[in-house]
């Protein structure tokens, strides 16, 4: 991908973090064009299942980290 250096410096800097947050146990996931992490994360519930349903929404579990802007269509229900 043709970037300036602005730009690989900033996706160089994106890759060194997401692999910080990978090594402390911090997960992202989307969901409705806003990007989320966590650190509460079950493997075999889906995404429905552990933020939603059992949750009620309980956003103890999860903070809003980007809402818009940089974060491209996670989609929605």
């Amino acid at each position: 991908m043709k970037t300036t250096q602005k730009q690989r410096d900033a996706i160089n800097n994106l890759k060194l973090t997401l692999r910080d947050c990978h090594q402390a146990g911090v997960r992202l996931f989307g969901m409705d064009n806003s990007l989320h992490a966590t650190v509460s994360y079950d493997p075999s519930k889906n995404f429905h299942e552990q933020f939603q349903e059992s949750s009620g929404g309980d956003s103890n579990l999860y903070e809003e980290v980007v809402s818009g802007g940089v974060y491209l269509d996670s989609g929605g229900w």
